[in-house]
């Protein structure tokens, strides 16, 4: 599958139009500020229902206008089936998703229908940053592949939502707080059997990469550091849980905050035995980065049977050309759609692949030949 055309209304700097992709390279040059990482933006928000960026919904939205709209039109692989049209919209802080021009509430089934994955410069903060980073790769690539995934998660948020208020309260309730302890469990258990399934798929695949881009720096791990199991849990079961979440109640009530869950799990990335984030040089990390995007990439394909699009914001400043050579080569095994931003894209190795340029100006986008 891959993105036709994308339309866009008031979304950040954007103008207001129709643009028509190719289903191989899509080059998007132009100089910082301009709009070429909005545009981008404006794609995995059609495919994702958010932004890969740390910001609120509102702030996609035109200066003082308050709304936007992004709609899309998917070819799928097989010719025989119609194209799918996809669309989000927000409007007075309620967001709605549309298939066919039918809204939708089943966001978890909207995913599938042209998921994408996105490097940014930041994400090397996959590896030094802080383990929410890490949480939400893991959230966003279990919610595509897992069935339930999705609703088990905001279940979960929404249970610990209220356990955190009652216990900001000092309301000391135990039925009702034990009612609250059952529900944490019953979807913890989900949580945690998905985030380490996606880790046993993960691992084989991230090893695979790395040595492809540096065969002599030792072995990448991943590892979940489950809060569940530091605090005791024998094993992943409510009843394992549950008991953890009795024994700590105390502590909880005196922090007035839950202190065990998924939600505070992080997923430890080791490098020849060492830690990550604490031993990687700039390049190696880069060199993680990129395995692990890879591997989602493989895992989407074997599990939900599509090629997902990539979307790779200012690829080239981030990466030398040898790394970015090697990308393109691992990836060339398939024809996935691929989004490149950039402020000089001229020189790039896109390892024979067909391109089209776009450049960006003052957020108005306009095709022309590369060169």
């Amino acid at each position: 599958m891959y993105l036709k055309t994308l339309k866009t209304y008031s979304f950040r700097n954007l103008s207001d139009t129709e643009i028509d992709f190719h289903p191989s390279v899509n080059l998007i040059s132009g100089e910082n500020g301009e709009g070429k990482s909005n545009l981008l933006e404006a794609i995995h928000v059609l495919s994702a229902t958010k932004t890969f960026r740390s910001v609120q919904q509102r702030d996609l939205a035109r200066w003082e206008t308050g709304e936007f709209s992004v709609f899309g039109t998917v070819a799928l692989e097989d010719k025989d089936i119609s194209d799918v049209n996809l669309g989000v919209s927000y409007e007075g802080r309620t967001k709605r998703v549309f298939r066919d021009g039918e809204p939708t509430r089943k966001v978890a089934q909207y995913l599938k229908n042209f998921p994408t994955v996105a490097f940014a410069p930041r994400d090397v903060d996959l590896v030094y940053g802080s383990p929410s980073g890490r949480r939400k790769l893991l959230d966003r690539c279990c919610s595509l592949i897992f069935p339930g995934y999705l609703e088990a998660l905001s279940a979960y948020q929404k249970v610990v939502r209220s356990k955190n208020a009652l216990l900001r309260d000092r309301i000391s309730d135990s039925h009702q707080l034990a009612s609250l302890d059952h529900l944490i469990g019953e979807q913890a258990v989900l949580l945690t059997h998905a985030r380490e399934e996606l880790r046993n798929l993960l691992v084989p695949l991230l090893q695979e990469f790395y040595s492809s881009f540096a065969r002599d720096d030792g072995e990448v791990e991943l590892h979940l550091d489950e809060s569940f199991l530091r605090q005791g849990a024998n094993g992943r079961t409510e009843e394992e849980y549950r008991a953890v979440l009795e024994q700590l109640l105390p502590r909880e009530l005196d922090r007035r905050g839950v202190l065990v869950g998924p939600h505070l799990d992080d997923l430890s990335i080791t490098l020849g035995g060492r830690e990550a984030k604490l031993f990687a040089s700039q390049g190696q990390a880069r060199s993680i980065v990129l395995s692990l995007l890879l591997g989602i990439v493989r895992v989407i394909e074997e599990k939900l049977g599509v090629l997902p699009a990539l979307l790779l914001d200012d690829f080239s400043s981030e990466l030398d050309q040898g790394r970015m050579t090697r990308f393109f080569q691992l990836l060339h095994r398939n024809t996935h759609q691929v989004f490149i931003t950039g402020t000089d894209l001229s020189h790039g190795d896109f390892h024979g692949a067909e391109c089209v340029h776009f450049a960006v100006q003052n957020g108005s986008v306009r095709r022309r030949e590369r060169g």
